[in-house]
């Protein structure tokens, strides 16, 4: 771990607009040290590129990865694994790109996350998600960590909500999930 930062997340419910404010707003919260974590309309390449090369994460769906990168997420593991590394180092951020297995990336290490279940697929899992990895970069976690510890623990909270409720699972349904399944790791998070 690093020392404590703040982090902040654009980009859920913001809604499809010009970019130049958010560009704006996240050039001067990375002036102040401040981490950050972008997922849904935050996620153009004018956004993504103001975040290079400091404390961040962004958090793409293929469809998202798409929009940012103007690569198609396709083929077999191998293929993803390779072009993921590549669009992160490049970039200079953490890349977190959700899918069945989440493949996580600074551009030097990559990881891939098996945790989760198919009921995840809803609206306002990817806001969670997001949420969990800033609340691990605010508590000083590095941003490749911050990303790996989020899927980790998204992921279970998705499975655990899934073995309680069945396979019609909502994002608060995870949200509540999560203290109980992050209980069990405290002495190595905390």
């Amino acid at each position: 771990p690093v020392k404590n930062i703040d982090s902040l997340v654009l980009g859920p419910g913001l809604g499809r607009q010009r970019t130049d404010g958010m560009e704006k707003l996240v050039t001067e919260i990375a002036s102040r040290g401040v981490g950050i974590v972008l997922d849904a309309d935050s996620l153009v390449p004018s956004v993504v590129h103001k975040v290079k090369d400091i404390p961040s994460v962004i958090t793409p769906h293929p469809g998202e990865f798409k929009r940012v990168f103007h690569s198609e997420i396709s083929g077999d593991v191998g293929d993803k694994l390779e072009i993921v590394k590549k669009k992160a180092a490049e970039s200079g951020t953490t890349i977190l790109l959700k899918g069945a297995h989440d493949i996580i990336s600074n551009g030097d290490q990559i990881i891939v996350n098996e945790t989760g279940h198919s009921s995840m697929t809803v609206g306002g899992t990817g806001d969670v998600l997001t949420g969990i990895v800033a609340s691990f970069m605010a508590k000083g976690l590095t941003p490749f960590n911050s990303a790996l510890a989020g899927a980790f623990f998204n992921g279970l909270s998705g499975e655990r909500a899934t073995q309680t409720l069945g396979a019609h699972v909502s994002p608060t349904d995870i949200i509540n999930q999560l203290p109980s399944v992050m209980s069990k790791y405290e002495r190595i998070i905390g």
